[in-house]
C-alpha cells in the first residue's frame, strides 16, 4: 500500500498561497493606510499654517485699524507743538490748550473704541488687584486705606485690568504729643 502524499503537500501549497495572498492584501492595506495617514498629516499641517496666517493677518488688520484711529491725534499734537513754538500771546496759549484738549479727547475716543476704560480711584478703597500703592498720606478727610491721590491713571480692558493705577493711600494721622 502506498500513501498518497500529494494531498498534504497540495494542502500546504494551497495554505501557503492563501497566506501569501492574505499577506499581500495586508501589505497593500497597510500601504494605503500609511498613505492616508501621511495625507492627513500634510492636510493638518497645511490647515495649521492657514490658521496661523489668518490669525497674523487679523492681528495686523486690527493693529492697522487702531493706528489709523490714533494718527489724527498724533497729527494734532504735531500741529500743537508747532503752534506752541510760534505763539507768544495769551490768545495763542488758550488756542493751544483747546487743541491739546481736543487731542486728548481723540486719544480717549480711540482707546475707548478698543474697550479701554479709565479707572476711577480717588475716594475708593485701596485694592491691590487694581491699584499700585506708591505712598501714603496722612488724612483726616479719608478713612485709612482709601485712595487719596492718583499719580498715574489705571485702565481696564473689558472686565480685566490693563494697567493698575499708581496711587497714594490714606493713613491715619500721627497723634501729636504735647510736652508737659
Amino acid at each position: 500500500m502506498t500513501e498518497n502524499r500529494g494531498t498534504p503537500k497540495s494542502d500546504y501549497e494551497a495554505r501557503l498561497a492563501e497566506l501569501e495572498r492574505t499577506c499581500s492584501e495586508a501589505r497593500a492595506e497597510a500601504t494605503w493606510h500609511r498613505d492616508q495617514h501621511l495625507r492627513c498629516r500634510a492636510d493638518m499641517e497645511n490647515f495649521r499654517r492657514r490658521i496661523e496666517q489668518r490669525a497674523e493677518e487679523r492681528i495686523m488688520t486690527q493693529k492697522r485699524d487702531l493706528l489709523l484711529r490714533l494718527l489724527p491725534a498724533l497729527d494734532n499734537l504735531d500741529r500743537a507743538i508747532l503752534h506752541a513754538e510760534q505763539t507768544t500771546t495769551p490768545e495763542g496759549h488758550t488756542a493751544l490748550l483747546q487743541g491739546l484738549r481736543l487731542t486728548y479727547w481723540q486719544f480717549r475716543e480711540a482707546i475707548e473704541a478698543e474697550g479701554v476704560t479709565a479707572m476711577q480711584t480717588i475716594g475708593r478703597p485701596f485694592d491691590p488687584h487694581w491699584h499700585e500703592a506708591i505712598g501714603t498720606q496722612e488724612s483726616s478727610t479719608y478713612a485709612e486705606g482709601t485712595v487719596v491721590d492718583e499719580v498715574q491713571r489705571g485702565y481696564t480692558l473689558g472686565q480685566g485690568l490693563l494697567r493698575p493705577a499708581r496711587v497714594i493711600v490714606a493713613a491715619l494721622p500721627t497723634p501729636q504729643h504735647t510736652e508737659e
